[in-house]
This record gives C-alpha cells, structure tokens and sequence, in this order.
C-alpha cells in the first residue's frame, strides 16, 4: 500500500464532469458517553428525528443520555442496517425509539420486505433494550403515501407487541396547527416543540426500571470525563459512477475540500471523534469502505486524545488504523494527513508529538512518507518551518501574523495559499479581539467573575447560598438612558468546574403582572414578554444569544454571522424563583471548549476559561413588557445588543 501526499492524489483524480445525483448521509451521535449513572436512550430515525434531539435530551437531562442515529438510507437498504449495528455496538441501551419511512420511495412491497430485515436488525442487536416504534410525521400534501408506510410497519410491531410512539396521529389530530417549516416535510420550531415533548413523555413513559446493579454499558477505550462522541458521514453524488470516489477520514475533515475536487472526483466524509487505538475508529471506517470502492483514501487521526490518552496509547493504536485502510481499501492510492498546526499555541506541542508518531509508524511503509505541509506544494518546506516556529513566540505575536503572512506570500494564488489564507484568517480575528479589548474602558466594560472552586450551589433561582458569598453584584443600567432602571436588576457572575454560573434579581412591584408568554422551551414567544438575555462572544465563537424567561423557560441560539440558529443547544441548567416583590434566576452554562463547534455545531459554546489576557465579551438585557410599554435595562449600556464590538470584557478572577 503506497502512501501518497495529499496534493498529488487530487491531481491523480481529475476527469471529466457528469450529472450530480443525490446525497447520502448518516449522523451517530452520544452524550455523555463514558458516564453509566443514567439510562441511555437511542433514537433512529431521519432528519425529522435530528431536528427534534436535542430537545427531548433537554426534555430528559438528568433522566436519560440521549443518543442519535440519523440517516438518509431507507428500509430496503443494506447500508442502514450496518448503521443500526454501528451505532448498538458502541453502547448498551436502556430503551430504543426507532422510525423510518420517509426516505422510502420505491415502492410498498420493498418496503413491507425492508422492514423485516430493518427490525430483525434492531431486535437482534439491542441487547435486551426496551423497542418503542415511532409513526412517520405527516407531509404537507404528499397524499397516502405516509398513511400507507405507516400501516406496513404497524404491522409487524403489533405482532412484536412493541408499543407505538403516534407522531402522524400527534398531527393528524391538530391539522389546523402549524406544523411545517415553508417545505412541507420537515416541522416549524412550533412543530418540532410538540413532536419533542411527545417522544420524551413517551420515553419516560416506557424507560425499564433501574437494574439492581445500575446501568451497565460497555468500558469506554480511553480516559475522558462525560465525553461527546460523534460520528458524520457523508456521500456526495451517491448514485454517480462517471468519476472516481475519494473518501476523507477525520475529525471535521472534507470541509471545502467539494468545491475544488468539482468534476474531477465525487466526495465522501466521514468525520469523528474517535482517534487512533479506539475500536470503534476502525468499525466506522470498515462501515463506510464496504458501501463502495474508492479511488483515493485521505485520513488522520489524533486530535481527540482525552486527558488521560498518552502518546503510547497513540503509537499502539496506529497499526491496527492503518491495516484496517489497508485491507478495506486494497485498490485506493492511500493518503496520510498530519495535523495542520492552527489550532492555539497550547495544542500545537502535543500535535507535533502526535504527528511524529506516525511518521515513525508509516516508516516502514511502502512509498514515500508525506504530510499535510506537501499540500503547499513547492513552498512546503518553507510553510512548515513558518508556521511550526509559531509556538514560540505565541499565535497572538505580531510576529505569529508576520510568519504565516510570509508562508501565505510564498504559496502565492493557489490552493495551497488558500489553505494557509485560514491560518491567517484565524490569528487576524485574535488581533481583532485584542485591539477591541485595548480599545474598551475598563472600568465601565468590564465585569470579573468570581472563581468558585469546589462551591456546591444548588441551582434554585433564589441566589441565598453560601456559593454567591464574597460575589459583587453588579446593577443593570437604564437601556435608553444609561442611568438607573426604574425596577431594578442586579447579577452575580462566577465561575465553577469550567462552567459561568450567573444568578440575576429582577424587583418588580407587579409580580401579578409578570408577562409570560410561554413556559416551553425553544418557544419564540419568549421574546415578547418578561426575560433576560445574555449575548456571548467566547474566545473561540461571536457569539451565542440565551434567553430565559421568569419561568425558566430558555431559547438558546447561535448567532454567527447573524443568523439566529435555534438547533444550537447550550447545555444551559436554569432554577427560576418568584418572591415578594422581585424574581430570580440561577443558571449555569459550560464552556465546552475551543474545539467544540468542530465536534459538534449544533450542541456546547465553544471556548475555554476567561482569563485577562484571553477574555470573553457579554451582556445581559432584562425586559419588562406590560401592555405596550416595553422597559429594558443592560449591563453594559449600547447601542444595539447584537452588536459583539459593543459587549463589555468578561473575565474570572
């Protein structure tokens, strides 16, 4: 097996251009994955069970780990059934709400006989866990064909006695609600909110009782606390055989790598969290290289290593990944990717440790041994030697910025110039964030949260423990104004087991009046009444908007590059309290780390620890609404609350 660089195997596969076809995908997705106190919980399903997930494991949190697996492959399909025996292989389930239905379009007899096999499959690896079948949601205007579906499958879990999770009749019994977004298939966030909390109250309906001896599931491989695992697969133009197939394996691998292989070659991605000498890394790989053959192979792995992975570990783990490529792809041009060295100067040692195990592993390879840098062609050894001499004088130096403009000027207008374009890109935003830093005034910008380590608070809304003792109170400011609110608010901000726990008092001498609108989470009605609201930029993302109202109620969006992406989950835990006079809340939300956007978007807020020297910026806006008088109150007075440049600094003590 020849190993290749990187560079050279997108040459190799240039040919002519067909027609595009459709694209297959498939997300395997666990929380808290090395914990057993709780029962795990697993939903199969499409893309209508991906967009309602992460709120029936806000619905189940401290009752249940949730676990996804969402496809495009349909009953019929050999490749969902090696998906299904992936995603019950990785861990022991307490109970599993499976559906599917709605990719299912050739025809009711090869339904009826996919779904004996699809449900064999399930049955036959579950392990003892508790089946729940979940009915296809209706489609707008799609006739008989769900009903029909339906009926085929309700078949064959009647004579299982498996119980029935009725989403189609959830819809069919309130046909005049809004149920879908503007296409008709997938549901409106009113929509998602109610198919949510009918799949959690079904779930904890039918979650077995506790065993006597606890919740057992299988030894995770690797030393990592409540560990988020993650699995992305992806296959572009999958019914296309005019051009030759590349695969790429990684972390967040494949991303705008399809534009510039368009009509040379057809893109898959399997992009994971596992790493090297994790069984699990190479049944993924075998999953995706038995469902076609591929032309080209380009993979890594090493950025996940938990704590307590060590580079021997690595070095053990390498052989078993290599052989599996090797033997599941005898005829690919195989490509080893080592890490691109961009990612904060407190990685960059342990990647090149990491990288210089495997060059030792591949040496005994057949072929020359080539790395990410060939990806800058004639220039590689000038872009390694700028970019790897980074480290020491720190990504945040203006000579960090000079070095990697330099290796960008070398590559010149092309691919590889591109590519060093992100490096540049990325250190240009830390230059940003320092000049707004130097820029703000301290005194009135500013707001220091105390470091509770080792406090237990147990969250409530009323803010009288000893946690919040010896924690300042900051008041918040008329917004109009910038002078003293006319009902006051103040807040307590700490910082505790890598989380920012904030407690905030609102007085109001009409508690009778509390305009509350919804007491649902993810409910866009939240906006028009009484709430608070923080807006976030971390290190790592600008920025993130949370709002919360007197219920406790939370709508958590990410809000990069203006969108308002409801998806996105916090993690936020919220405890509201109503007293005389006044109403409180307590929340905490984790920093899940820089890397956390690239493991998952759609759940944690990216970013680590807020220090003076690598802040975070924020504020917080109360709104008080009765009648048309609409009264708001901030922490840091601006302009527009979604204007990030205009946040105060955040930083722990």
């Amino acid at each position: 097996m020849k190993y290749y660089s990187w560079f050279a195997a997108i040459l190799i596969c240039g040919m002519a251009a067909g027609t595009s076809r459709a694209q297959e995908w498939c997300i395997i997705t666990a929380e808290n994955a090395t914990s057993n106190n709780l029962p795990r919980v697993l939903l199969i399903g499409d893309s209508i069970a991906g967009r309602y997930s992460a709120q029936v494991a806000r619905a189940l949190r401290n009752k249940a780990y949730v676990s996804l697996l969402a496809t495009s492959r349909a009953v019929g399909s050999s490749a969902l059934l090696n998906e299904i025996e992936l995603a019950l292989s990785q861990h022991k389930y307490a109970l599993i709400h499976f559906n599917n239905g709605l990719h299912s379009g050739q025809g009711y007899d090869i339904y009826r006989r996919g779904f004996t096999d699809f449900l064999a499959t399930i049955k036959q690896n579950s392990r003892g866990a508790t089946l729940v079948w979940a009915s296809s949601t209706a489609m707008a205007g799609w006739g008989e064909q769900v009903p029909k579906l339906n009926a085929i499958a309700a078949e064959f879990v009647a004579r299982e006695n498996i119980p029935v999770d009725d989403l189609y009749g959830l819809m069919a019994a309130d046909a005049d609600f809004n149920w879908w977004d503007g296409g008709g298939i997938h549901a409106s966030a009113e929509g998602q909110a109610r198919h949510a909390k009918q799949v959690a109250d079904t779930i904890l309906s039918l979650l077995p009782e506790r065993p006597e001896g606890g919740w057992a599931d299988d030894p995770y491989p690797f030393a990592r606390k409540d560990v988020y695992e993650w699995c992305n697969i992806s296959v572009a133009d999958a019914g296309r055989t005019d051009l030759p197939r590349v695969l790429t394996v990684g972390d967040s691998s494949g991303s705008g790598i399809g534009g510039a292989l368009a009509g040379k070659a057809r893109l898959s991605t399997l992009s994971t969290s596992k790493s090297a000498g994790d069984p699990a890394l190479l049944e993924e790989i075998k999953l995706v290289l038995k469902q076609t053959p591929y032309a080209v192979v380009h993979f890594n792995s090493g950025l996940h290593w938990g704590a307590g992975y060590t580079p021997d570990e690595y070095r053990s783990g390498l052989p078993a990944l290599f052989s599996t490529v090797s033997e599941y792809a005898p005829d690919a041009i195989v490509v080893w990717a080592t890490t691109p060295h961009t990612r904060g100067e407190g990685i960059i040692k342990r990647e090149c440790e990491f990288d210089g195990i495997a060059r030792e592993c591949l040496a005994g390879e057949d072929g020359p041994i080539r790395d990410f840098y060939e990806f800058y062609g004639p220039n590689a050894k000038d872009a390694r030697a700028r970019s790897e001499g980074i480290p020491a004088v720190g990504l945040r130096s203006v000579e960090a910025r000079q070095r990697i403009l330099a290796a960008r000027e070398s590559a010149g207008d092309s691919i590889q110039g591109r590519n060093m374009q992100l490096a540049l890109e990325y250190v240009q935003s830390l230059k940003a964030r320092n000049e707004r830093t130097a820029t703000r005034p301290k005194n009135d910008s500013r707001a220091e949260a105390v470091e509770r380590a080792g406090a237990e608070l147990k969250l409530d809304g009323r803010l009288d423990e000893p946690f919040w003792d010896g924690v300042p109170m900051h008041e918040l400011k008329d917004a109009a104004t910038g002078g003293p609110s006319a009902f006051k608010s103040t807040s307590r901000i700490a910082w505790s087991d890598q989380a920012l726990v904030i407690g905030i008092r609102c007085e109001d001498e009409d508690m009778q009046g509390l305009n509350i609108p919804t007491r649902e989470n993810e409910d866009d009605m939240i906006w028009v009444g009484d709430n608070i609201e923080l807006v976030i930029e971390t290190q790592a993302h600008s920025y993130y908007q949370i709002s919360i109202g007197p219920s406790g109620a939370v709508v958590d969006c990410d809000r990069k590059r203006g969108a308002v992406n409801k998806v996105w989950s916090s993690g936020i835990e919220v405890a509201a309290h109503a007293g005389n006079g006044f109403w409180s809340l307590e929340f905490r939300v984790p920093a899940a780390g820089d890397d956390a956007e690239a493991r998952d978007p759609s759940r944690g807020m990216a970013g680590h620890k807020p220090t003076k020297g690598d802040p975070w910026y924020f504020n917080l806006y109360r709104q008080r609404v009765r009648g048309n008088a609409n009264e708001g109150s901030l922490l840091f007075p601006a302009g527009s609350l979604h204007e990030p440049s205009e946040f105060g600094e955040l930083i722990v003590q």
